[in-house]
């Protein structure tokens, strides 16, 4: 019985507290269970970056898993908040699958050993990247948007490279800067 109207003595304790106490043990494994990350259960996160099968919703992560020579596959519109990303030195390519990479702010692509970003569009409130001295960016296929009057679309420090294979890059009529 669920509700019990007198106290009943069962091995010294009552049946009131013995309900209680399983009522509280099964809400603490509930509660453990809904914090377990559910790929372990067969489901597939929903994140924007791919590599491969496996799915990241951020895109250090990805740039973290990607193997050498390998792709991301942008599967959805994404606004990256993280600034500088680390390519680990490695050479691989950003598919943006013709979705938009929103940065909220400029990112520094540092230690970019040729990374590849094709078939999208980049656009930032601001300067949309940055390529340091070492790194080696490319864009092919990529329209290029910068929304802001006070920086240019992209900055290429001294001893750094920016390859242009196709793209389209924009910016407003009073920028104060250069679009690259």
């Amino acid at each position: 019985p669920l509700f019990v109207k007198n106290d009943t003595k069962e091995e010294g304790r009552t049946v009131r507290g013995k309900m209680k106490r399983t009522l509280a043990r099964l809400l603490a494994v509930i509660m453990v269970v809904s914090m377990m990350p559910m790929t372990g259960f067969g489901a597939t996160s929903s994140g924007a970056w791919k590599v491969g099968n496996t799915t990241y919703d951020a895109l250090q992560t990805a740039v973290d898993n990607v193997p050498e020579n390998g792709t991301i596959i942008m599967q959805e519109d994404f606004t990256n908040s993280r600034t500088p990303i680390d390519a680990g030195g490695k050479t691989f390519t950003i598919d943006l699958g013709e979705n938009t990479l929103t940065n909220f702010s400029s990112v520094t692509w540092d230690d970019a050993d040729g990374v590849t970003i094709k078939n999208g569009t980049l656009t930032a409130n601001m300067e949309v990247f940055r390529v340091p001295s070492g790194s080696t960016i490319i864009l092919d296929d990529v329209t290029v948007s910068n929304a802001s009057s006070s920086y240019g679309a992209i900055t290429v420090e001294n001893g750094g490279t920016l390859q242009i294979v196709t793209g389209t890059f924009t910016v407003p009529d009073n920028c104060a800067q250069s679009v690259i």
